[in-house]
């Protein structure tokens, strides 16, 4: 408001200066969120092929992987560089116009000023508070585009974090029906339970499975490897919940009752 009161002709220049300036930081800003992302993204990824090859490395060795390994290492390793290298191209372009259009609106500023001047429209002092209060308005929108950005990038890098603190799950933590324990009898019935993990779902672990272990009854689930013996114990403790079917206890669904 002061600066249109100076001299709005000046005002109008410094605008000019500015506006530009928005519009990169607001470009630069959505790239360098999905830089971030992807930095960090594959640095786990770089982290989890050295957690394998150092947790199994009697295998590694065993099998005289080691050269494999290291290239897959190495691979990664590369993708993390070419985008810290991106991020650091970004990053010098964005200073670069950034303080390109501050410079050339204190210029712009400062020779439209001495026009003005030379007109009898304006005189030095008002030029010179002018100046002033443009060069506060111009720092501080510079370190507000600054800062910006980091925010930007934290938010980048902690998009996973968020995304987990957000994420709901589909077996409940809490609520549900409570059991009394004076009608507890610990009857569990698996009714036509169809199965397939989240991560393969094209494979069928379990299907149309019924099983009933009375009260104060022992069974043993025995079968050949894969068969689906640990997913069922993984589905009464309700770990998962079946894709079809139900798992009663005491003669109720576990989903209706407070894990």
């Amino acid at each position: 408001m002061v600066l249109f009161i100076i001299s709005w002709k000046l005002t109008l220049i410094t605008v000019a200066g500015v506006a530009p300036i928005g519009v990169i930081t607001a470009l630069y800003s959505a790239k360098i969120r999905v830089l971030q992302f992807n930095i960090q993204k594959t640095k786990g990824e770089l982290g989890d092929i050295s957690e394998e090859a150092l947790t199994n490395i009697r295998t590694v060795k065993a099998f005289s992987t080691e050269g494999t390994e290291s290239l897959k290492h190495e691979a990664k390793n590369k993708e993390v560089h070419d985008l810290g290298v991106a991020m650091a191209k970004y990053q010098a372009a964005f200073s670069f116009f950034l303080m390109f259009f501050l410079n050339a609106s204190m210029a712009g500023i400062i020779f439209y000023g001495s026009v003005l001047y030379e007109e009898g429209e304006i005189t030095v002092g008002a030029i010179s508070a002018f100046l002033l209060y443009m060069i506060q308005l111009l720092m501080g929108f510079m370190v507000f585009s600054f800062v910006f950005t980091n925010v930007v990038k934290v938010e980048g890098a902690s998009k996973t974090i968020i995304d987990m603190m957000r994420w709901v799950p589909f077996v409940n933590s809490k609520g549900g029906d409570k059991i009394n324990q004076e009608d507890l009898s610990g009857e569990i019935e698996l009714q036509d339970v169809c199965f397939t993990y989240p991560s393969k779902k094209e494979i069928s672990i379990l299907s149309n499975v019924s099983i009933k272990v009375e009260k104060n009854k022992v069974i043993a689930l025995v079968g050949q490897s894969g068969c689906g013996k640990s997913t069922i114990i993984s589905l009464i403790e309700r770990f998962y919940d079946p894709i079809s079917g139900r798992i009663l206890f005491n003669g109720k669904d576990i989903k209706d009752l407070d894990p």
